[in-house]
């Protein structure tokens, strides 16, 4: 009596069965988890944004410093190691969280209560019993973007406008690559897990962004 049995293809072909579902288990496991980090991303952003115009309200302008006014949003897209990234981020957080020595722990008005929790902050050393601050981490463990350059742009023009109104033009002002911000303000963005040196404009559209 012959013992029933698989053949050999019939295994071969039940493996390629089970490797291509696990595949697509696995494509639809990590579109899933994008789109919930672009979501709560979206969610910071437009927290951090308020929190912002708060501090506006208080202090008469948006925080802003050098490290924010030279970060471009349009010529620099790679967060990961960045220190024009991570020092520009640093100016918001201890703007908006009061931290001022970057120590976890706020000592002036914070405009953020309770924003600031340990998983949207990426640590110098998250063992150390001394935590240093080293940026706001969007959902992807990056560096949140924030830039001031449009504000330094539109106060160069209205500068020029005031001296010579025929001649002023913006473009005059705008950064070595181009860049004059998108907003005249400030420009917030989480690069959505990119970590190009030169962003196309293919590149911005997957980013989360106030503009």
């Amino acid at each position: 009596m012959k013992r029933a049995g698989f053949t050999l293809i019939e295994m071969i072909t039940v493996m390629a069965v089970i490797v291509i579902l696990t595949s697509l288990v696995l494509s639809i496991n990590s579109y899933v988890q994008r789109k919930s980090a672009m979501s709560r991303a979206q969610g910071e952003i437009q927290a951090m944004s308020t929190f912002i115009t708060n501090y506006e309200t208080d202090n008469g302008g948006v925080p802003r410093g050098d490290e924010t006014d030279k970060l471009d949003p349009i010529t620099s897209g790679a967060p990961v190691g960045s220190k024009d990234y991570e020092k520009a981020n640093q100016t918001l957080y201890i703007a908006l969280s009061g931290d001022t020595q970057l120590n976890f722990r706020p000592v002036e008005k914070s405009y953020a209560q309770d924003f600031f929790r340990p998983e949207r902050i990426h640590f110098e050393d998250p063992k150390a019993k001394e935590r240093k601050v080293k940026y706001i981490q969007d959902p992807f463990g990056n560096c949140y973007g924030y830039s001031t350059l449009g504000a330094l742009v539109e106060e160069k023009f209205l500068d020029a406008l005031k001296k010579t109104p025929t001649k002023a033009d913006r473009k005059t002002f705008a950064s070595k690559g181009g860049g004059v911000g998108f907003n005249s303000t400030f420009d917030l963005w989480s690069t959505g897990g990119l970590n190009s040196n030169t962003p196309s404009e293919l590149d911005r559209k997957k980013w989360v962004k106030n503009w």
